[in-house]
């Protein structure tokens, strides 16, 4: 009995021990420490769009704000050059969680770097985010995402600032609604098959979440991952093609969808980008887009729309071909 009673406290204490844990991350790169120091205090460039102040002296504070959803304060407290790097959150609010929406206060963001071989490894740990916490899940996945990819494209891809989209396709239309409107037509299954030809669209609609099309007989015809939903004013998705071989050879593109108020109507603008040239997958989107916007404005303003034929990606691949 002794021996189990032993195991089981022991098991016990594990538990706690695990469940106690701040979240950590770490990546390893082929740049030197002051390389990495250097672009961790670039945050607006591999973190958020969404940031006001400063963050490379001790004491500078900066903010992250997404509109409706997350609010942070971040104070740099502690820097050690090309070593150590620690935010303190002075400042929380995360509008998606039921109890407590300031569990971020009071917690710290640290980077630790370390050498190995020829190369650095960068440690992250969120102190005080542990599994316990109601927002762990959603954050623990959302740092994943920033500090694997965001953050490590950024130190290893010297053009990752500014991305080389080598064909683009650029639509901008008004239309008489809101905000709120237009943002529901984007994002609501149901109202997304009236004016997209019968395709069906599958997502979360948060950051990191999966996303797909698929055609009205099931096929999969395009998908991908958000990367940033800021409702009812930016939507970012990784996008790439999958029923057509040849197009899905082109690999991922990205395409940005833009909300702005304009007196009585909603500005849209739509960039959709490949870092290739040429591009058959533009071509496509090229033609499409246009006609999706077109049923989605006549939509909204009239009620119907003013393309009923199929959607045409089939014929207009065809044509390419």
């Amino acid at each position: 009995m002794d021996i189990l009673h032993q195991v089981d406290e022991s098991i016990k204490n594990e538990e706690t021990k695990m469940a106690n844990e701040s979240y950590t991350a770490a990546i390893e790169v082929a740049k030197s420490p002051k390389e990495v120091f250097n672009r961790i205090s670039e945050v607006s460039k591999w973190w958020s769009k969404d940031y006001e102040g400063s963050s490379k002296k001790l004491n500078d504070e900066f903010v992250i704000h997404h509109i409706g959803r997350h609010y942070s304060k971040q104070k740099l407290v502690e820097i050690i050059p090309d070593k150590k790097v620690v935010w303190l959150v002075t400042e929380s609010k995360l509008n998606w969680l039921e109890k407590d929406k300031h569990e971020w206060t009071n917690t710290k963001m640290v980077f630790e770097l370390t050498t190995k071989g020829n190369k650095t490894v960068l440690h992250f740990t969120h102190e005080g985010l542990v599994p316990g916490k109601e927002c762990y899940a959603r954050c623990e996945q959302g740092w994943n995402m920033i500090i694997r990819q965001w953050l490590f494209n950024f130190i290893t891809d010297d053009n990752w600032r500014h991305p080389v989209a080598k064909s683009a396709f650029v639509y901008v239309t008004y239309i008489r609604t809101t905000p709120e409107k237009l943002w529901s037509a984007l994002t609501d299954v149901e109202i997304m098959k009236q004016y997209w030809f019968g395709v069906r669209c599958e997502s979360r609609w948060t950051e990191g979440s999966t996303w797909k099309l698929a055609y009205p007989d099931g096929r999969i015809t395009d998908a991908g991952e958000i990367v940033e939903a800021e409702p009812p004013r930016r939507l970012v998705i990784r996008w790439q093609h999958q029923d057509k071989p040849d197009l899905k050879a082109e690999g991922e593109s990205y395409c940005m969808m833009e909300l702005e108020q304009s007196g009585s109507a909603v500005k849209l603008s739509i960039t959709h980008t490949i870092a290739r040239e040429p591009s058959k997958f533009i071509a496509a989107v090229s033609a499409a887009w246009p006609m999706v916007i077109s049923n989605l404005k006549s939509l909204l303003e009239t009620g119907s729309i003013v393309l009923r034929e199929p959607f045409p990606i089939e014929s207009t691949h065809s044509k390419k071909e």
